[in-house]
């Protein structure tokens, strides 16, 4: 993902880190994709975090979509690339994007949605995003599907 205001990078380095290799490797040599799903959510929460720079707490709505393009090794050093694609009310659409250091291949993706409440637990508003360019407006247009998509889903009756 380009760099924009509203949004993060970040990684783990298994191969320089053996406390990161004891406490995400699987029996199987690879990474647990568990552990890797809990760094996700909070990349993706950090990214809400960056964007709004409140005192606000983002709580996980759902995790929308996770796509497992390749194994993650746990001699890899992998980035994270997160941003914020939609903005409703208090609701926030972040997809992420998994990638080796060495070779920039793609290993996961996925989509989180979070929502911005106060202390008591009441919603409240977070700042809107706009597409600066071509590119932004095809992740916006991405996210706002989603975002009609999952609020349709959960309007529906059982």
């Amino acid at each position: 993902m380009d760099n924009f205001p509203y949004s993060i990078e970040e990684h783990l380095a298994f191969s320089s880190r053996s406390h990161l290799r004891e406490t995400y490797e699987s029996p199987y040599g690879n990474v647990r994709f568990g552990r890797l799903l809990e760094f996700l959510d909070v990349v993706a929460g950090n990214t809400c975090f960056n964007h709004t720079g409140s005192s606000s707490t983002f709580v996980t709505a759902s995790v929308d979509r996770v796509n497992f393009l390749k194994p993650v090794e746990v001699g890899d050093t992998i980035e994270f690339d997160a941003a914020i694609c939609y903005v409703g009310n208090s609701s926030m659409n972040v997809e992420v994007d998994v990638k080796r250091r060495d070779s920039g291949s793609v290993t996961n993706t996925c989509s989180f949605t979070f929502v911005a409440v106060d202390e008591v637990g009441e919603k409240v508003d977070v700042p809107k995003v706009y597409p600066e360019n071509r590119e932004r407006e095809r992740i916006f247009l991405r996210g706002f599907r989603r975002y009609q998509r999952i609020t349709a889903q959960r309007l529906r009756p059982f």
